[in-house]
C-alpha cells in the first residue's frame, strides 16, 4: 500500500540524488578493550536493535568516554543497516527518538532542510524492494549495501508542506490496515474459542 501511494503521488516532482538528501555519517564501535567505554547510560545501536521503527534504547550501552570515542546523532535522524545477513531479506530503517551512538554496520542520515525525517522514512520503505536488489556479498561472506549504489538512487523533492500531508495520508492508511488486522485476530480468537467449546462438548 505504501508503495502504491508513492508511485502515484511522486510522478510530478523533480528529484535529487539520495546523497543530497542530508548529511550522512558512518558508525563506529568504541574499543572493546576499554572497559571504561562500556556499561554506561548512552545507547549504542547495532543492527540487532533495529527491530522497531522508533529507536530510543539498545541492547548495549556506552559511557560518556565511550560516547566521545563513537559517532553520534541526535533526535530525528534516520538509521539504516548497510551490512549484515539481515540484508538477505530485509532492510531495517528507524528514526531516533533520543541521541544515540551506532556501529559501523549502519549509516545515519540527518535530513537537509528540504526533507522531513518522516518523509524520508516512508521513502525508504517504498524503495526497499529496489534497495534489496542492490545488495551484494562482501568479502567476509555477509551481505552489504554499496553506498555508491544507494547514493545514485533519486528521491522526489516534494515541498515540506506536501510532505507532511503525504505522510499523514500514509499513516491513516497504515492505521486502517492495522485495525483490519486487529479485527481479523479478534475474529480468529472467537473462532478458536467456538471450536474449543465444540471439542469440549
Amino acid at each position: 500500500m505504501r508503495r502504491q501511494h508513492f508511485d502515484s503521488a511522486l510522478k510530478n516532482y523533480s528529484s535529487v540524488k539520495l546523497s543530497e538528501a542530508g548529511h550522512w555519517s558512518s558508525g563506529k564501535t568504541p574499543s572493546r578493550g576499554r572497559r571504561d567505554f562500556w556499561d554506561g547510560d548512552y545507547p549504542w545501536v547495532s543492527p540487532k536493535d533495529m527491530k522497531t521503527e522508533l529507536i530510543s534504547s539498545s541492547e548495549e550501552w556506552i559511557s560518556e568516554k565511550g560516547r566521545e570515542a563513537s559517532v553520534t546523532v541526535d533526535v530525528g535522524a534516520l538509521l539504516i543497516v548497510v551490512r549484515g545477513m539481515i540484508l538477505a531479506h530485509s532492510f531495517p530503517i528507524a528514526i531516533t527518538q533520543r541521541p544515540v551512538a551506532f556501529n559501523q554496520d549502519m549509516k545515519a542520515l540527518i535530513p537537509s532542510n528540504e526533507f522531513s525525517v518522516e518523509y524520508l522514512f516512508n521513502w525508504f520503505k517504498w524503495a526497499t524492494p529496489a534497495i534489496l536488489g542492490r545488495i551484494s556479498d562482501s568479502s567476509h561472506g555477509t551481505k552489504r549495501l554499496s553506498m555508491d549504489d544507494l547514493f545514485d538512487m533519486r528521491i522526489s523533492r516534494v515541498p515540506l508542506a506536501e510532505q507532511s500531508l503525504f505522510v499523514e495520508q500514509i499513516n491513516k492508511v497504515q492505521d486502517g490496515i492495522s485495525t483490519i488486522y486487529q479485527s481479523i485476530e479478534a475474529l480468529a480468537k472467537v473462532q478458536r474459542m467456538a471450536l474449543n467449546s465444540i471439542v469440549v462438548s
